[in-house]
């Protein structure tokens, strides 16, 4: 229980963190400050009953700030939105509390905290709000009712509010009967259908003369489907259209008035059903949610948030309603084939800007979902993916091919690509292996032991490696020079305005990665030394992870690393050179990373956190 002398503390830090913070309380320009009184408040915000006698509560004669009221709010919204998404259990647990804290100022405030963070619902604009009925008035009827619609005088027919379209592998004869079965549940709704052959004039005027509310467009296989769905779209008249893909059966339960009542009511662009696979029967929600980080695009299936008995989405695994205007304004890239092209156009809608409504559902005959790299290229491409992840369902990783395109480039504040860190690991690789092999006494040093100590990898803005090797060993490794280069990475005598040879460096060529081979003339008397108790009589060093290698290390690597770079070296620094420094050995700040040149960007670095490494593995939608 929170004494009142702290729950009259945490108000005051709360106005202070409200007053100085400029992004979350803006200062007037004005020499006057905007102030309202509780009563005005009041109009704007909840309802505040002024009570001197409580503790904490605000005197009624005190002038409170606008902002004050206004800042309080985006607090109370973002951490409730925190709240709803929060996957680690730590995380709940804190945001739990923090959100207990907030609940018990707006306590203090006579401020409804769950008016503030609710979704708002409106009253449908162009379909007659619905009225449940109670659990027994379906019971007769297996629940195909329940739910019953309110008359009402704003309601249109479907025929002036939605436009079918299909985009049509089958014969023409098939397509016939698909629209047909539209007429018969929707009557006078038109249909746009696609159909995957060439049509001459003769044929496409018979087909829309035999079949009334049906138009038709003819494509070739060498049409890309973005493409044929444009084409269909562009002849859309209505403010809604279904966007019909995969679906081979139509009938009651598309619910399409449900779909667009609930857009109206939610205000979401996007509202999709449920769907039922028409050959096996299998029934699914459709309903993803998507991370992308550090070349990595996840989604996983299900929701954090319901609305009116609908799930909220970043993308939706089906057919769905949304308004002509919206898609009209993203419209599909018809660069992009096969399976990424709903996903594309979902990421660019935004996350959570989807819903489905599993009471809607379609009869399909879904396409599957492909694990062969080559029916993704071109989705990959355009969001320089590395890795595609779906839960439940395949991990796709696509191949680096180094002489494309794809060619390593090193950015400033931003991460690594995947296939220009795999470069670096190989050479580590190929070095250490041949240092081993020859026997000569090498160990990891500087940022690239500590990003082994503290990622397992090479820091994600690190610009090089580095290794030292006993400088005792220089005779045996002279020896065996020339086998230190390989295909497009060349070794050479690092120049570094000294007549000392016996440092080397190891240049790749296909990337901007480079490996700095320092001699020393002796470890640091623990470095090298066995471990305290000898496995089968035979000495173990210490041994490192750096991504899937195993490389030597000084024998104790956190308490070198420590010592080499001081305090709170488990937060992140960019490297020295990015930082403007001149040399590695001076302090680093522990700040938050550099500002991205290519702001929003999933590979920017100032998206992540300076601490932590759980960050930077796969992202969690």
């Amino acid at each position: 229980m929170l004494t009142d002398k702290v729950r009259k503390g945490f108000l005051f830090l709360c106005f202070l963190v409200v007053i100085r913070i400029p992004f979350l309380a803006p200062y007037h320009t004005g020499s006057t400050r905007e102030f309202v009184t509780k009563t005005e408040a009041s109009n704007t915000i909840s309802k505040i009953r002024p009570n001197g006698n409580h503790p904490g509560k605000w005197d009624p004669t005190n002038e409170i700030p606008k902002h004050f009221f206004k800042s309080l709010e985006k607090i109370a919204r973002n951490l409730h939105y925190a709240s709803v998404h929060a996957r680690g259990l730590k995380t709940q647990v804190a945001l739990k509390k923090a959100t207990a804290e907030i609940k018990n100022l707006f306590g203090q405030l006579d401020i409804s905290y769950r008016n503030i963070t609710e979704r708002g619902v409106t009253t449908p604009r162009t379909v007659c709000p619905e009225e449940y009925r109670g659990s027994k008035f379906g019971l007769n009827t297996s629940y195909e009712k329940g739910f019953e619609r309110i008359p009402c005088n704003n309601s249109k027919p479907l025929s002036e509010l939605v436009t079918v379209l299909i985009l049509h592998r089958n014969s023409t004869e098939s397509a016939r009967d698909t629209v047909k079965d539209i007429q018969k549940i929707m009557p006078g709704v038109q249909t746009i259908i696609g159909l995957d052959r060439h049509l001459n004039k003769k044929e496409k005027s018979s087909i829309e003369r035999d079949i009334p509310f049906i138009k038709c467009l003819g494509y070739t296989a060498r049409t890309s489907e973005g493409q044929i769905w444009n084409d269909l779209l562009k002849k859309v008249r209505t403010e809604y259209v279904l966007i019909a893909r995969d679906i081979n059966i139509f009938d009651e339960n598309v619910r399409l008035k449900r779909l667009i009542g609930v857009i109206e009511m939610v205000g979401v662009p996007i509202a999709g059903g449920a769907t039922r696979d028409s050959l096996d029967g299998k029934w699914s929600l459709g309903c993803y949610q998507s991370g992308m980080r550090n070349y990595t695009l996840v989604y996983h299936e299900g929701y954090d948030e319901s609305v009116q008995e609908c799930v909220m989405c970043d993308c939706i695994d089906g057919p769905f309603v949304t308004r002509t205007k919206t898609l009209m304004a993203k419209m599909f890239d018809k660069k992009i084939n096969g399976n990424g092209l709903f996903l594309d156009l979902f990421l660019r809608v935004g996350q959570e800007n989807a819903v489905v409504c599993p009471d809607s559902m379609f009869h399909t005959r879904p396409k599957k979902v492909h694990a062969s790299p080559l029916t993704w290229q071109s989705f990959v491409d355009k969001w320089k993916l590395y890795k595609l992840k779906f839960v439940p369902g395949p991990e796709i990783l696509f191949k680096c091919n180094m002489k494309s395109k794809q060619k390593c480039t090193l950015k400033k504040n931003m991460l690594h690509h995947p296939c220009c860190l795999a470069d670096i690991i190989v050479m580590l690789n190929h070095l250490t292996s041949t240092f081993e092999t020859r026997v000569v006494d090498y160990q990891l040093c500087s940022g690239t032991l500590l990003g082994a100590v503290k990622l397992n990898s090479i820091l994600p803005w690190d610009v090089d490696a580095d290794i030292d090797y006993l400088r005792s060993n220089y005779s045996a490794l002279n020896q065996f020079l020339p086998q230190l280069s390989f295909q497009e990475h060349s070794f050479q005598v690092m120049n570094i305005g000294k007549k000392d040879t016996t440092n080397f460096v190891l240049k790749s060529d296909i990337s901007y990665w480079y490996v700095e081979i320092w001699a020393e003339s002796r470890f640091t008397p623990t470095a090298f030394r066995t471990a305290m108790e000898n496995y089968n009589g035979r000495s173990v060093k210490t041994m490192i992870r750096v991504n899937n290698v195993w490389v030597h290390a000084p024998f104790n690597p956190g308490l070198w690393a420590r010592n080499r770079y001081g305090s709170e070296i488990y937060k992140h620094s960019q490297h020295w050179r990015t930082l403007g420094k001149n040399t590695s050995w001076g302090k680093y700040p522990m700040n938050d990373f550099l500002k991205c040149p290519e702001p929003g960007h999933h590979a920017c670095l100032d998206n992540y956190k300076a601490d932590g490494n759980l960050q930077f593995v796969d992202p969690v939608p």
